[in-house]
């Protein structure tokens, strides 16, 4: 078979779907495109994808030449349509020079009338010949004859039919040629032979990072793995009786990787498994796969010269050979990677930006990594942080840098050759070593940063003065994972000093991160004067330091997160650089010092400060403030003077009022939850992106400031513009419609983006969408004219009486009953819709817009009422007379609901001018 000249990497779309509209649209093909679509799949489907003003086979042509595979169902009146055999002609021809996959569905024909030209397919190339060019009709007969020889899925049913797809897709990404395979068939092959040798049940892939382990058993599993069972098994019951049976009864393929540990081994229950199951194991460590029981062990070796020099081509180059000019520099790069595989995409892939950089690097390639090493000390892959920092539209104060596990073993290697003796490398990070030198007193001032993960190690008792001879160190990273930060404290024992209840710490000290910090303070004697981070979550202080004044101008970032027994901040007066404060769930936390002068900072996490009852008073350029669960009554009014301000978070505290928020110029999201005795909420910025005002059951009236409502021009794409009233059962009939008109405003705003950008990012399924919900059981006739008391309507489209096109944007409006909604972890609204054109040609689409996740679905109670549109719900108008609609509430696996009706629907249409961006709602409305 002839290899296509674009890898599927390169391919726009997935499946490329050929069918005849009037017979299969509204049923067989629009079922099998939602479910391929449901998998993540990029399906070229002409009714969405075709673009404004493209010639209708010249867009087939082009969509044809970047899918990956083509389905083609074959109905009785295919043949009768010309583009049909356009498109049939150009994907045959496809599949003859480039190997191109097809797969023919014969809906309700017979292959055999396909392959002869019979039956109703026999009269329509009789009516075409009449109309159409002979040599056409040869081509299309001899396309249609060929794909009648063609073998499909041996049924109709849809999953049976995705699953053939997926399983094709996968084949050929193993097949593309994929720059990540260059040069290990050979290996791969001789892991086949081994795998499948009857003495071999377990087989052990062993070799450095960065090698290809990974890589290879990746392509081994996918090449074999058809030939076993699938079996679905908690880990934790690998162990029971009846488990431990069906494994030994079972034909199963496992691959576990990157193994560092026999336990990890053992914890699998790999002895378990028969004499049919094959086992693959991938580790570093040789000692590893021979006391985990491998029968075999295979060394994964370095690519050849030939096969390194295409590889790191591929990624410098996106070629299999040097560009001119580069052949001896590459070769001597390749030299130096000694054929490691991710070396070799590692120094390859910066190139492709930047060639000139590879002229000037070569020479400083291991001195680079020695700097790299000594710039980021030892914190290289730690990717999750306990206090996890995220808003509606961006990360802020991005702390962590990725990098490749083969270079950080580069630079741990190099610590490794500094000294034989512990004290004396200039950085720790096993746990072990760590012990060592702590237990026995080792500590030289060689030693720059230690970095030790506690839940390795038993309680350690140490001198108050191991840190003594340290005096460079400049990095202390003791932690925990993440998943275990919430368990008892009697982690606090972890590590402990004789006699007294301190340690002393030097002044060169740049990061600290202590989780579980064992002592009621820091050193009377430490005077961080260098420290950059501070970090002690679920500390045993009571105190920070003492009420001196602290030389504290380098520290940006502190972290006392469920330091329970912290009752007070002592002064920041010198810490006037600090950007971030996170002091959450620190319970008995009375009071904080004046944060006002500290001009740098941007972030204070108070939530479940419970103890703190003063608004805390901050700078004016402050731009995040969480005070949930704080015992703060009272916001008082200088908070409108925080210009800045984007964040505010009040949830579950006991707030009455909130005053001076509509001067919030820049405040995007504000979250009220939860305040049992909040009453009011007037002049609310009518730009807010973010509202959560669910469970605040004593809220009687809301108002918004100014509603000329600017746009939207700071939205990003996955944005979504939330207003949550659930459960705020005592809002009166004024509030309500101040919601309702505010959510209208918005979704009009919306509309002009949505008709602005139409053309050109239609099809981004990231785009933003309103969720508007509020309790009640009535539509509002003055913003939803059209209206039904069930899940259905139809209404008249307004005539264009314009000289330009327009676009459509519909606005939803239903009426549920939530009381049974805790059952289901999502809830969606799924709307089908149907246009009307003046031709009576009529068209249907799909949208389904998600509006209650987990959190807020678990507590909705009763009548509720919800305003939702997203660009689902936008088309062009193409002089539709007519829409008519059908609602559904589906849950996370998008099955309808019985227990969740929709007990009245309403539409409201925005018709806006594509060129001008001009919304005629009202002037349309009052025509009609």
């Amino acid at each position: 078979m002839a290899a296509s000249s674009s890898s599927s990497s390169l391919m726009k779309y997935h499946v490329f779907l050929s069918f005849r509209g009037e017979d299969t649209r509204l049923n067989f093909t629009s079922h099998l495109l939602q479910a391929l679509k449901s998998k993540g799949l990029q399906i070229f489907f002409d009714e969405e994808k075709l673009e404004k003003g493209e010639q209708l086979s010249q867009a087939l042509s082009r969509a044809i030449a970047v899918s990956n595979i083509s389905i083609i169902v074959l109905s009785a009146d295919y043949a009768s349509s010309k583009s049909c055999l356009v498109e049939l002609s150009d994907i045959m021809i496809r599949k003859s020079s480039q190997g191109h996959i097809v797969l023919p569905i014969f809906y309700h024909v017979d292959p055999s009338n396909v392959r002869n030209i019979g039956g109703s397919f026999e009269t329509s190339f009789e009516e075409h010949e009449s109309k159409q060019p002979t040599d056409s009709i040869q081509r299309w007969k001899s396309a249609f004859a060929e794909v009648g020889k063609l073998k499909g899925p041996e049924t109709e049913y849809i999953k049976d039919v995705v699953e053939y797809v997926i399983k094709e897709l996968r084949n050929m990404k193993f097949r593309s040629g994929s720059r990540e395979l260059v040069g290990i068939e050979y290996q791969k092959n001789t892991i086949l032979k081994l795998i499948k040798q009857n003495d071999c049940r377990v087989l052990g892939l062993w070799g450095m990072g960065g090698q290809g382990k990974t890589t290879l058993a990746d392509a081994v599993y996918k090449k074999i793995s058809s030939e076993f069972e699938n079996v679905d098994i908690g880990t934790p019951s690998i162990g029971s009786t009846l488990t431990q049976e069906m494994l030994n009864n079972k034909k199963l393929l496992v691959v576990l990787d990157d193994v560092d540990d026999i336990d990890q081994i053992d914890y699998m229950g790999v002895e378990y498994f028969g004499s049919q199951c094959k086992i693959i194991i991938t580790s570093r460590d040789r000692q590893v796969l021979e006391s985990g029981g491998a029968d075999t062990i295979h060394e994964v070796k370095g690519l050849n010269e030939n096969n390194s020099l295409q590889l790191f081509s591929t990624f410098a180059f996106k070629q299999l050979n040097p560009a001119i000019g580069f052949q001896d520099l590459s070769r001597r790069f390749v030299k130096y990677t000694q054929g490691n595989p991710l070396a070799l995409k590692v120094l390859g892939e910066p190139i492709k930006r930047t060639k000139h950089i590879l002229s000037g690097c070569y020479k400083g390639v291991e001195c680079g990594i020695n700097k790299l090493v000594d710039k980021c000390l030892i914190n290289l892959s730690s990717s999750v942080d306990y206090s996890g920092y995220v808003t509606m539209r961006r990360k802020r104060y991005p702390e962590i840098i990725s990098m490749h596990d083969m270079l950080e073993g580069m630079g741990k290697d190099i610590v490794r050759k500094e000294s034989k003796t512990l004290g004396k490398c200039s950085r720790l990070w096993n746990h072990r070593h760590v012990e060592q030198v702590f237990k026995y007193n080792k500590g030289t001032d060689r030693i720059q940063g230690i970095k030790l993960d506690m839940s390795h190690m038993d309680n350690l008792l140490f001198q108050p003065f191991v840190f003594e001879n340290m005096i460079n160190l400049r990095y202390i990273f003791f932690y925990f994972p993440s998943s275990l930060l919430h368990m008892e404290r009697s982690y606090y024992k972890k590590l402990l000093t004789y006699q007294v209840d301190i340690v002393s710490l030097h002044d060169e000290l740049r990061y600290h991160r202590w989780d579980y910090y064992p002592f009621k303070s820091l050193p009377s004697s430490f005077n961080p004067k260098n420290l950059v981070v501070l970090k002690l979550a679920y500390g045993n202080m009571e105190q920070l330091w003492n009420e001196s004044h602290q030389d504290l101008v380098h520290l940006r970032k502190m972290n006392l997160f469920s330091c329970k027994n912290l009752k007070k901040i002592p002064n920041l007066l010198g810490v006037v650089n600090l950007e971030r404060l996170d002091c959450e769930n620190c319970e008995s936390l009375v009071e904080l010092p004046s944060l006002h002068h500290l001009t740098s900072l941007q972030a204070l996490h108070l939530k479940g400060c419970r103890s703190l009852k003063k608004f805390p008073e901050i700078p004016n350029n402050f731009s995040w403030l969480d005070l949930s669960k704080t015992g703060i009554e009272e916001v008082p009014d200088l908070i409108g003077h925080l210009l800045r301000l984007e964040w505010l978070r009040l949830r579950n505290s006991r707030v009455k009022y909130v005053s001076s928020i509509s001067k919030l110029e820049s405040i995007y999201f504000l979250d009220l939850s939860g305040c049992p005795i909040l009453k009011l909420l007037s002049e609310l910025p009518p730009y807010l992106q973010g509202l959560s005002v669910h469970d605040c059951t004593s809220l009687v009236k809301v108002s918004f400031a100014d509603q000329n409502l600017y746009k939207f021009d700071s939205l990003d794409d996955d944005d979504v513009i939330c207003m949550l009233f659930c459960n705020c059962f005592n809002l009166n009939q004024e509030s309500t419609n101040n919601i309702e008109a505010n959510a209208m405003l918005k979704i009009g705003s919306l509309a002009k983006k949505w008709a602005a950008r139409y053309d050109w990012e239609y099809q981004r399924e990231d785009f933003p969408r309103l969720i508007c919900c509020f309790p009640g059981n009535k539509i509002s006739a003055d913003k939803f004219k059209c209206q039904s008391m069930n899940s259905s309507l139809s209404l008249k489209i307004a005539q264009n009486r314009g000289s330009g096109s327009r676009v459509l944007v519909f606005a939803i409006c239903l009426v549920a009953d939530l009381t049974h909604c805790h059952r289901f972890k999502y809830l969606h609204c799924y709307c089908e819709y149907q246009l009307t054109a003046s031709d009576c040609g009529k068209e249907k689409f799909k949208s389904i817009i998600p509006f209650l996740d987990d959190s807020a679905s678990k507590k909705c109670m009763g009548d509720h009422v919800f305003i939702l549109s997203s660009k689902k719900m936008v088309k062009r108008d193409k002089n539709y007379e007519e829409a008519s609609f059908e609602f559904a509430i589906i849950d996370f696996d998008y099955e309808k609901l019985e227990s969740i009706e929709v007990e009245r629907s309403g539409v409201h249409v925005f018709y806006v001018d594509a060129e001008s961006d001009t919304d005629t709602t009202e002037m349309d409305q009052k025509k009609l």
